[in-house]
């Protein structure tokens, strides 16, 4: 790895030579726009696509001949199907189980080379954009995936048959259309649409035998509307309404009649996640904070409305779960401080049968088979690549079925994560408040202490947790940089009132979270607090650029991917069907008092304080944060004569998922980390 290197660092110098002359003129190469990128030597592309190839799997459910997974193979992710791997014999290649921390690396743990490799997934969907949002019917013949186009959300969905090679389209165009639902006998599916510019969603059905011919609207809805699951005698639908993180109300619609009864009667607001029918119908199961400040599992009696809590109080939400077909079983998974924690329990009781031990990491995607013997979800971990993972319920035995690296081309050394908390600023209180925040830190000997990558998430009301990332481990590794992901004021699985502390007028407040995480790194001898970038994406590219004109001499850099840039532009410009669910979150900028203050604290009329170097990336066809928010924030920051890159894809949208598109924006953060931890100098 040092003869690498010193390849990296060679090849960098004739990179960097190119930057220097760079004249700020774009450049056109394929889909990519840029500005002042330099051109990347083929030798550090070939050490990113290392860890770019790292196979990584999610599970989306069952088929009857095995389970549904998404991965990229080639240029985009496609479902595939794999099967059970104890069917293989070690003379295949494979090991009988073992350790459920063990990953196939091409040797046995004694380190003797296996025969062969790990049998390959069988391709199911073809597009040439990425598969999304995969749906697998219930007897496990068919599945929905969607796709949109250039990533323009406008997700479309597309009925797959087991066996066939021709799938059919059932939705209309012009519409983002999403979360389809099967009915428990597989002879319908629900989901919801809306038109880009309309803020309103309307929930449609339609019959399996004739699904774009059958399709009707059974519901016109004002805001946003989500379908969750049919009733078993296919009559009504469980649906809600969402106002924001902690708002939202559920109802029955009658799929007949079009109207809607509420189920729950108590006053004033609270959060709802998904809900199911029971196998009887005669209850639901709801994700829900009523009565708790986490979100917890509540069983609905549909006569009596009684409700009953059917999760212990924990110390953290319940973020997925899943009913055994027979409604004897359930299974959800817990994020405790970001790390998830996976309950197996007696449905009817809620009584806890089960926690299977897994490594530090997430869970998410869980599904009974059929018969509810096999538990099937996706596990990952910030040393482990995602992969789908089978609990068997019976033998409480852990599988996993799918393999990391069929090449044996992983880099070796993945680093953990480690939870730290710091303080932040004193409040109107008195009172300082404790910022969670996952720190990796990189296997090196050197005396120097070590640059800083300050990695922020979107949403904002999002959550870091400790989850495999190609990009930190090649960061850690290849650049030797510690990475800090905090989860600053607004993030959400610390409770209703933390994630709250940014809303409207409290927007700056998770800024100073950030100011605060600056001072904390300065305090630790190993950490090198002349050398921090800031990166993030979405909201957390808003905080990237909201930090370097706060903060705009303890940064060396920052990195705005699909970042706002002025909030006002932003709620104007943002789909329709978005810019309700912001204004809860950000403020509603047609007030006269509120756009002025949202003016304020925008980045983009703060451009002149900007002094160190920024690299901003966007998608031309983003939905979200228009690719206005970036050219307008390109413009204002040349203007006032500070250093800017720029890259743009023309086929992308919020985020790159293009496999050469990701490349090329993972070699201009090399290029761009390089030139930063270097105080500017060649290497």
């Amino acid at each position: 790895m040092r003869t690498l290197r010193l390849k990296l660092l060679f090849a960098f110098f004739f990179a960097m030579t190119s930057a220097e002359l760079a004249t700020g003129e774009r450049v056109i190469k394929g889909g990519l726009i840029t500005e002042n990128i330099p051109d990347s030597d083929t030798r550090v592309l070939e050490a990113i696509k290392q860890y770019h190839n790292i196979r990584q799997y999610q599970f989306q459910g069952w088929l009857f001949s095995g389970a549904l997974v998404t991965t990229r193979i080639g240029r985009t992710p496609q479902a595939y199907l794999v099967r059970d791997p104890k069917k293989l014999r070690r003379n295949k290649g494979w090991l009988r189980s073992g350790s459920v921390y063990r990953t196939y690396t091409g040797q046995a743990a004694s380190g003797v080379p296996l025969v062969g490799e790990p049998p390959s997934p069988q391709q199911l969907t073809f597009f040439t954009e990425p598969a999304r949002e995969i749906t697998p019917s219930p007897d496990g013949k068919r599945f929905i995936a969607s796709r949109d186009n250039g990533g323009n959300e406008q997700f479309q969905g597309h009925l797959f048959a087991i066996g066939q090679t021709d799938a059919l389209h059932f939705t209309d165009q012009g519409y983002r259309n999403t979360d389809f639902v099967f009915s428990s006998d597989g002879q319908w599916i629900a989901w919801q649409r809306s038109a880009n510019e309309s803020p309103n969603w309307d929930i449609l059905v339609t019959p399996l035998n004739s699904p774009s011919r059958g399709r009707r609207v059974v519901f016109q809805g004002e805001g946003t509307w989500l379908v969750h699951s049919f009733s078993p005698d296919n009559r009504f639908l469980l649906v809600s309404r969402y106002v924001s993180v902690d708002e939202g109300y559920i109802f029955l619609l009658d799929i007949n009649t079009g109207s809607l009864k509420p189920i729950n009667d108590r006053v004033g607001p609270m959060a709802y996640g998904v809900g199911k029918f029971t196998n009887d119908g005669k209850s639901i199961i709801v994700q829900s904070d009523e009565g708790r400040g986490f979100v917890g599992l509540l069983r609905i009696d549909l006569a009596s409305g009684e409700k009953t809590a059917i999760s212990p109080a924990l110390d953290g939400d319940v973020t997925d779960f899943a009913l055994s077909a027979d409604d004897r079983f359930l299974a959800y998974s817990v994020n405790v401080g970001g790390r998830s924690k996976l309950m197996i329990a007696r449905a009817i009781t809620g009584r806890v049968t089960a926690t299977p031990r897994l490594p530090p990491g997430v869970i998410y995607g869980l599904a009974f088979d059929l018969k509810g013997h096999r538990l099937g979800f996706t596990f990952d971990g910030a040393r482990h690549p995602a992969g789908a993972w089978v609990y068997y319920r019976r033998s409480g035995r852990l599988k996993k079925w799918t393999d990391i690296n069929p090449k044996n081309n992983t880099p070796k050394g993945f680093r953990s994560a480690e939870l730290v908390h710091y303080l932040s600023f004193v409040e109107g209180d008195g009172r300082r408040r404790q910022i969670p925040a996952y720190i990796y830190r990189p296997q090196t000997s050197a005396r120097r202490p070590v640059p800083v990558i300050i990695s922020v998430h979107g949403g904002p009301e999002s959550q870091y947790r400790p989850r495999f990332s190609p990009r930190f481990q090649y960061w850690l590794k290849e650049l030797g940089a510690a990475i800090i992901a905090p989860n600053i004021r607004g993030s959400t699985g610390y409770g209703g009132n933390f994630v709250n502390l940014d809303d409207g007028v409290l927007r700056e407040d998770a800024i100073k979270d950030i100011g605060a995480l600056l001072d904390w790194i300065k305090t630790q001898k190993n950490l090198d607090s002349s050398r921090i970038v800031i990166h993030g994406g979405s909201y957390g590219g808003y905080v990237v650029l909201a930090a370097m004109t706060k903060y705009p001499d303890q940064l060396a850099g920052g990195v705005d991917i699909v970042g706002i840039s002025n909030f006002v532009t932003f709620l104007e410009n943002t789909k329709g069907y978005r810019q309700n669910l912001r204004r809860v979150e950000y403020g509603d900028e047609r007030d006269p008092k509120m756009r002025a203050f949202l003016n304020s604290i925008s980045p983009l009329n703060h451009a002149q304080k900007i002094r160190a170097p920024l690299l901003i990336v966007q998608g031309k066809n983003d939905p979200r944060v228009p690719a206005s928010e970036s050219e307008q924030m390109l413009a204002a920051t040349k203007a006032n004569g500070a250093s800017v890159w720029y890259m743009m894809a023309e086929d992308e949208g919020h985020g790159f998922r293009k496999s050469e598109n990701v490349l090329a924006l993972r070699a201009a953060e090399d290029a761009f980390f390089r030139h930063r931890f270097n105080n500017g100098k060649h290497p």
